[in-house]
């Protein structure tokens, strides 16, 4: 079959401009052909004559027409800009704006269209910043979850971020022991709340929050956090608060004060909350089962630096009182309540390597050989590598390992000198000599206050930190 001559295109698919430019067409080639019509059967002459004005009639009526269709295109072509730059808008181009001054309602679309990208941009611009906001969260917690710093350290790490992240002025995490919630950790709440604060399960909205395990989100009610002034009271504007478990267990609750903006906390807050407040979980969970390992670990180790005590009759009690006597030095010298903690510790742990010597070694009544000497000397590394494994007892090891070192370098098992020796070590160094000295031994009775300071005096430079002990014999 042949193809036609003449080939018709649909106009659906063409312009908008286009269509009207030919519906116009169509609307004005009608009533013409029809005034043709007439004229031709009635006669151009008697047409004329009835009608003189009949040619400024058509004037006119062409002018109108012409108008009408230059206003309906200009119309018209507002919308097609309007149409180019929302699929712009659409490409991404965010910062692209309808430019149309009409006050119309196409000139009212455009501004409407305008805020709406303007919005939008904010919004984008704010998704992006909260996506680095929680992108730095995470790299920070997984950070803090390489390091040793301990179970606190990553909480005080978390609360922070996340108070940061959902831009609110403070948060807590309170943990759930014997049915009520006490502030583990905190960022932006007052250190004297902080201490008192504490919420029984199934009161106010975070009890509540804890009690049915569920997230609860609220706004300001005008009553504190907690009406008991003795448990601390608090007022906030609006709060939520996300309970977190482990199998199946509510460990405490994540409370996070006072959106800064008007909206309040919403689902983005409570996604990004309720995912950091898993990990959080896991990690207090994992913490909790160290801490029972830790404490099983401590008190094997403590029977065992007991057993190696009790080898030594003449030994006897010798931790216990060196363990007194380190704390009552740290008190004169003023040293905080960490480090006498330490040496408290220490002290009753320094021998605990000599579990690892040979018997007729420690119980030899008379003077050693030298290679004697070189196997008890091993004790302090011995002692450091059992410590080591323990996460809370590793402040101890440099103690327990240069508690033998001399002021001269001529100790063991490092040869530090002078203040390369850890201060916790000198300070234990001249207790357990002391000890020794005040105490019988297989080869000697005990020496009287006289000889020890003269011992003490003889040492001080050369075994013994001179300063130290000077205000250890003012203390004696």
């Amino acid at each position: 079959m042949p193809e036609p001559i003449i080939k018709i295109k649909p106009i659906t698919g063409e312009s908008l401009t286009k269509k009207l430019s030919i519906s116009f067409f169509f609307m004005s080639i009608i009533p013409i052909l029809l005034m043709m019509y007439i004229v031709g059967v009635i006669g151009y002459d008697v047409f004329m004559v009835k009608l003189p004005h009949i040619r400024l009639t058509i004037a006119l009526s062409v002018l109108l027409v012409t108008v009408m269709f230059v206003f309906l295109r200009y119309n018209v072509q507002m919308i097609v800009s309007v149409m180019k730059t929302a699929k712009t808008i659409a490409g991404g181009d965010y910062a692209k704006k309808i430019d149309v001054e009409s006050k119309d309602e196409i000139g009212q679309l455009a501004k409407s269209f305008n805020r709406i990208t303007v919005d939008l941009e904010a919004k984008i611009k704010e998704l992006e910043e909260s996506k680095g906001i929680i992108q730095d969260i995470f790299r920070k917690i997984g950070a803090a979850l390489s390091t040793t710093g301990g179970i606190d350290q990553l909480l005080e790490l978390i609360i922070e971020t996340i108070v940061k992240g959902v831009y609110a002025e403070s948060g807590c995490i309170m943990l759930l022991e014997d049915n009520e919630l006490k502030v583990r950790v905190a960022y932006g709440l007052e250190d004297s709340l902080i201490a008192k604060l504490s919420i029984k399960s199934g009161e106010g909205v975070i009890g509540l929050s804890a009690k049915e395990k569920r997230i609860m989100i609220t706004s300001y009610t005008g009553e504190p956090l907690v009406a008991d002034a003795d448990r601390g009271r608090f007022y906030y504007k609006n709060v939520i608060s996300v309970p977190f478990f482990y199998k199946d267990e509510c460990l405490g609750v994540l409370a996070i004060f006072d959106k800064k903006s008007q909206s309040g906390f919403g689902e983005d807050d409570k996604l990004l909350i309720s995912n950091i407040a898993f990990q959080a979980a896991i990690a207090i969970a994992n913490d909790k089962l160290n801490e029972d390992a830790e404490k099983t670990y401590i008190e094997t180790i403590t029977a065992l630096a007991m057993a190696v005590e009790a080898k030594d009759a003449y030994s006897r009690g010798h931790l216990d009182r060196v363990s007194r006597l380190v704390v009552d030095f740290a008190k004169k010298l003023g040293l905080s309540g960490k480090t006498a903690e330490i040496l408290k510790d220490g002290a009753k742990l320094h021998d605990l390597g000599k579990i690892g010597i040979r018997d007729d070694i420690l119980c030899k009544q008379g003077p050693l050989t030298k290679e004697e000497q070189n196997e008890l000397e091993k004790h302090v590394i011995i002692g450091e590598n059992i410590l080591r494994p323990i996460r809370k007892l590793a402040p101890l090891c440099d103690m327990v390992r240069h508690h033998q070192e001399w002021w001269n370098g001529t100790g063991y098992p490092d040869s530090l000198k002078g203040e390369e020796i850890p201060l916790t070590a000198r300070i234990l160094k001249i207790i357990d000599a002391y000890d020794a000295m005040s105490t019988d031994r297989p080869y000697r009775k005990a020496l009287s206050k006289e000889e020890i300071k003269q011992e003490f005096q003889k040492g001080s430079g050369s075994e013994f930190d001179a300063n130290l002990t000077k205000k250890f014999l003012e203390m004696i």
